[in-house]
């Protein structure tokens, strides 16, 4: 184990290493949580779907609700899988559009 000496005493480099990572991982989670876009607009044939994030997240849903990761693209996210997963989340806690035109727009 390496050891290195400061002003204040001797520590070892994995006392000093660890709490750095540990608030680089903190502090870019947040900052990820910070970037996320307010609306997002998917085109469709029946009339753009926009998407606010920033109200489902503020809601309270979780990120692993739609999302196979923290953030970033939803995998297979598409026709299919929006009218499943939205829709049928929107019908099960009975909030939220849940018929076509409440998504879909022009």
């Amino acid at each position: 184990m390496q050891w290195t000496i400061f002003p204040y005493g001797v520590f070892s480099m994995r006392s000093i290493v660890l709490p750095v990572m540990l608030f680089g991982f903190i502090a870019s989670a947040a900052a990820a949580d910070n970037d996320m876009p307010d609306k997002l607009t998917f085109p469709a044939k029946t009339g753009n779907v926009v998407f606010s994030h920033k109200m489902h997240v503020d809601g309270g849903i979780k990120c692993k609700t739609c999302h196979d990761r923290k953030g970033g693209k939803i995998k297979g996210l598409g026709r299919e899988w929006a009218h499943k997963v939205c829709r049928g989340c929107h019908e099960a806690i009975l909030l939220g559009p849940d018929k076509c035109n409440g998504c879909h727009g022009s």
